[in-house]
Parts: C-alpha cells; sequence; structure tokens
C-alpha cells in the first residue's frame, strides 16, 4: 500500500442530513515519488513507464500516463497480465456557457478578421455542449497547484463506489473504472488574457488603443491586431441530493467575467454572466437535467430552472467558497483559498465571501 497516504479534502454537501462533510480522496504518485524499482518491474513487463501512479492494492495499479488522456491497469502478481486501460475522451455531457473564452462582445470581430463565423453573441450564459480534449497543463502552479497530482481515487459522493478523479489542465474529470468511462467533467476555469508584458509588447507606442485595464489575447496575432478586454471564467461544483428525491445531485456554478475600462473607478473585472447546472446520478453517470438542445447545439435556458437551481445553494448557505474547488495546495499556501478563483479583482461579493 502507499506509504503515508497524503489526502485532500473535498467539501460535499447533503441536503438529507442537512450538514456540510468531509470526503477524503487519495493522491497517486508522480513518477519522481515512485521507487525505481517498482518503475523497472512495471517497465520490463509491460514496456512503458507511467506518468502518474495509485497503488490499488499490492501489486496492482491504475496509472495516468505522462500525456494525461490515457488511464492504465497494471497487474504485477498475474505473470499473464497485458497492458490495458481506456484512453480519455471528451465527455459528451459537458457544458459552458457561450461567452466563455474568446471576448463574447467583440468574438464577431476577431472571427471576422480570421474568415470565420460573423454572428454575434447576444446571450452570454447560454448553455453550450462544450467538447475540449483532455490535457495536462504545462503550468501546473495554476489553480492551487491541484494538477501537481492530477490522478486522485475515492467515493466523491458516498454512493459506496470509488471513481479517479483527475485534475486535467483546468478539467475536472471524475472516470468510473466499474464502468470503464467518464461519469462527470466539467471545466472548472477559461481565461483570454494577456501578461502585462505581452501588452507592453504588442501594443509599444500605441498605448492609446490600450482603453480596458486587461487585454484579450484572441485580439492580438499576426492578422489582428486590437485590444479587445480579456475575459475570465471560473466555476464550481457542490454535490448533494438537492432535490430530495433519494439520488445524488452535482450542481455547477459557473461565473463569466470581463476586464473593467481604464476609465472605471473600480480596478479589476466585473461579472457578466452566470450559470447554474443541474446534473443527477442516473444509472452510474451524472446526466444532464435540462431542455433538449436546439438545432445550433445551444440549450435554452429555463429561468425558473436556474433560479431554483440557485435556491438550492443558497438554502444551504453554499457560498462561492464552498464550492469545489477552493482550497490551494501551493506549497506554503496549503489550505487557502485559490487566488484564482477568489481574486478581489472580480469585485463579485459571493467571491469575496
Amino acid at each position: 500500500m502507499i506509504n503515508k497516504k497524503i489526502k485532500f479534502l473535498l467539501l460535499i454537501c447533503s441536503l438529507v442530513s442537512a450538514h456540510v462533510y468531509g470526503i477524503t480522496l487519495e493522491k497517486g504518485k508522480t513518477r519522481s515519488e515512485v521507487e525505481k524499482s517498482l518503475l523497472k518491474s512495471i517497465y520490463q513487463k509491460y514496456q512503458t513507464l507511467p506518468g502518474y501512479l495509485y497503488e490499488i492494492s499490492e501489486g496492482q495499479y491504475f496509472s495516468l500516463s505522462k500525456t494525461g488522456n490515457t488511464i492504465g491497469v497494471f497487474n504485477l502478481l498475474d505473470e499473464n497480465d497485458v497492458l490495458s486501460g481506456w484512453p480519455l475522451t471528451p465527455w459528451p455531457n459537458a457544458v459552458r456557457m457561450k461567452g466563455e473564452g474568446t471576448n463574447w462582445k467583440v468574438r464577431h470581430i476577431i472571427a471576422g478578421a480570421l474568415g470565420g463565423d460573423t454572428t454575434p453573441v447576444t446571450d452570454p450564459n447560454t448553455m453550450i455542449l462544450s467538447q475540449e480534449a483532455y490535457q495536462l497543463p504545462a503550468f501546473k502552479e495554476f489553480l492551487g497547484c491541484l494538477a501537481l497530482t492530477p490522478l486522485r481515487y475515492g467515493d466523491i459522493d458516498g454512493d459506496n463506489t470509488q471513481e479517479l478523479v483527475l485534475i486535467l489542465d483546468s478539467d475536472l474529470v471524475v472516470f468510473s473504472p466499474d464502468q470503464a468511462k467518464i461519469i462527470f467533467s466539467t471545466r472548472f476555469a477559461d481565461a483570454d488574457e494577456l501578461a502585462p508584458h505581452e501588452v507592453a509588447s504588442w501594443f509599444d507606442g500605441k498605448e492609446s488603443d490600450v482603453i480596458s485595464q486587461y487585454v484579450a489575447e484572441s485580439g492580438v496575432g499576426n492578422r489582428l491586431n486590437a485590444a479587445f478586454p480579456a475575459t475570465r471564467s471560473f466555476a464550481k461544483i457542490f454535490l448533494g441530493d438537492f432535490n430530495n428525491d433519494n439520488k445524488k445531485d452535482i450542481v455547477v456554478w459557473r461565473k463569466l467575467y470581463e476586464s473593467r475600462l481604464k476609465s472605471d473607478s473600480t480596478l479589476g473585472f466585473q461579472l457578466e454572466a452566470e450559470l447554474f447546472v443541474h446534473y443527477q446520478l442516473e444509472n452510474g453517470e451524472y446526466q444532464l437535467q435540462t431542455n433538449e438542445p436546439a438545432e445550433d447545439g445551444e440549450f435554452p435556458l429555463d429561468a425558473v430552472q436556474q433560479d431554483q437551481i440557485k435556491g438550492w445553494l443558497t438554502a444551504n448557505n453554499l457560498t462561492w467558497q464552498k464550492g469545489f474547488p477552493s482550497k490551494s495546495e501551493c506549497v506554503g499556501q496549503e489550505g487557502q483559498l485559490i487566488p484564482e478563483m477568489h481574486d478581489a479583482l472580480l469585485n463579485d461579493p459571493d467571491v469575496l465571501k
């Protein structure tokens, strides 16, 4: 078994018992943390090396590839065992707001300059399917260093089944080994923003073009060089039986922000849109509880349903800070709020409490 298993706390809300309780997930090991003799045994038997490894029991392991796109299974006790596993392809039930990513107010201008769709986005919180591929981040200290240990194992929702919980870039992916498939996934961060030194480089001598406090990365390049306002978006998840039907639920709370102008007396970003998404556990997988998508792939939002889902959180005093992810795992910041997701520059009262 893994020595001194490291654990982190995932806060789960239970409406049945009307309290918040903790469930621990065990962290896998990075390749540098795995004993060299074990890596040698795995390589000799399977002709491959894992990027990350979790010991299920003596001699039996789950692995995550170093690219973050494959789960493997090793059984060193079975001399006839061959390499097996599952590819990680985008979960078809993952959704996001249409306004996330490139600044929604000027996306049609950018697309037009690059030969794309010139239809303006009118409702940034419109829900659409999200099919981004999973990958490991290059900058793993982003969002509380969670991606430094992307492979975790445990029971996330108290249904007595064990899942692999993966932090891949800014995606949370829950994989069921029993069902050999992803049962839930959501992207919990996105940004379209240049670093300050990049702004200075792109607009040297043209500072008057920059009217927003933060500039969109998508607006600059060889074919377009415009200082559009930057956007940031984040998501938190909450688990419980929110509608009291004895079925597990996940609520995803999404927030979309846009940079304020330099002329604004307030520094930072302003909240542009929110989205509340309800999933329910059906036949071992979390199913989206919403209207069927229209022909264009967009989901028409039901204002009553949005208010109902938001009311579930409010009724149980579940603020933004109580959703997952919330706590940093970076060295020296353990247990503190993740800076990017609770930044005072976001100016949203729910972010600040």
